[in-house]
Parts: structure tokens; C-alpha cells; sequence
């Protein structure tokens, strides 16, 4: 189990916009932190997995929910503005 310091709903937005909600919300927690995402993207879990592995964060979990997914990301490094 995670303990969430943030969470965004991301649902009804489409690519790129989880992506920038996700980067802005990033600002504000430090390395260690957790963030929460949902949405109903078809694409999120590919778009962030590969995000993740291109800026060094850690996809912890996606979840396929009926109506969305959830998907859990751990800070590693301090994000500048």
C-alpha cells in the first residue's frame, strides 16, 4: 500500500494535457512522494510509462478500473519550475 501525497483527476483530458497536469503537480512534491492519476485515456498507461522512464520517475502501479485507470507515480527527483 501507498501513501498518496497527491491526487489528479485527469479524466475527460486527453493527451498531452495528463502529461502537463502531471508535470505541474510534480513541482510541488519532493523526491519520495507519491501522485495518484486517473484517467480514461485508452493511452495514459503506455503515455506515462514511457514519461516515467524518459525523466527518471518511478510508475509504481496502473490500475484498469472500469471506468478509468489509476495509476501511481513516485517523485525521484526535485522538479524544477
Amino acid at each position: 500500500m501507498f501513501v498518496v501525497s497527491k491526487k489528479i483527476d485527469c479524466r475527460n483530458l486527453y493527451d498531452p494535457l495528463p502529461l502537463l497536469a502531471l508535470r505541474k503537480a510534480l513541482v510541488l512534491l519532493r523526491p519520495g512522494q507519491i501522485i495518484e492519476l486517473l484517467s480514461n485515456d485508452p493511452g495514459a498507461p503506455s503515455d506515462f510509462r514511457a514519461w516515467c522512464e524518459m525523466t527518471g520517475h518511478e510508475l509504481l502501479e496502473v490500475c484498469d478500473n472500469v471506468d478509468h485507470f489509476g495509476i501511481l507515480i513516485r517523485c525521484c527527483k526535485h522538479v524544477k519550475e
